[in-house]
């Protein structure tokens, strides 16, 4: 195989890579579901010509406009590729985790797979405030306030989760424990989360 010129070596970098952001940027805003190497190559490409229809008229006028500055014109075709495929993969990502596509679909009696993987995935990946209680398999209870600090992994292997202030619980009150930092909690302690909303 040889390769044509310097513009087919562009132009496959430039229908694969937007596709590859666009998938980082999803993944970025909600956990992705465990998939082989092939299927994320195939849906790649997808993002790709999905990204290069959406923005067909805005490449078009780059290549109007900036054709004749050979340099010039593939600098700001590169930058105009990352730019939309940061924007596309932001607004999948978030009619995705709001299960746009599964509620449109319902309408009409059509169930479709929820994009979120795991219920673990779907508590965690709300960007809110709430208070939490860890009951270990040791039947020990550790109570805390899980929020902007807060962190629970979204590998599916591994579901390790770290509350950012700890709270104990006394005559039926919560309290804040005096300078704390925090606990990390091993997945293989975990038994069972209870999830408190924070009072309005």
């Amino acid at each position: 195989m040889t390769i044509a010129s310097f513009d087919t070596v562009i132009y496959t970098c430039l229908f694969i890579v937007p596709g590859y952001i666009i998938q980082e940027v999803i993944a970025s805003i909600l956990p992705r579901k465990n998939c082989l190497i092939g299927e994320k190559v195939v849906q790649a490409i997808g993002y790709s010509v999905l990204n290069f229809v959406i923005w067909y008229w805005l490449f078009l006028a780059v290549q109007q406009k900036l054709q004749e500055y050979f340099y010039f014109y593939w600098v700001c075709n590169t930058v105009v590729t990352i730019i939309t495929s940061l924007i596309t993969g932001t607004i999948l990502g978030l009619l995705r985790i709001n299960n746009v596509f599964g509620k449109f679909f319902s309408v009409f009696n059509l169930n479709v797979e929820h994009p979120i993987p795991a219920a673990w995935d779907y508590v965690f990946s709300k960007n809110e405030s709430k208070w939490v209680e860890v009951t270990l398999t040791s039947d020990k209870v550790i109570r805390g306030l899980y929020s902007d600090k807060s962190f629970a992994s979204s590998d599916a292997e591994y579901r390790d989760i770290y509350i950012e202030e700890l709270y104990v619980k006394i005559e039926g009150v919560w309290k804040k424990v005096e300078r704390t930092a925090g606990v990390w909690i091993s997945p293989s302690e975990i038994r069972y989360i209870k999830f408190y909303r924070m009072e309005d």
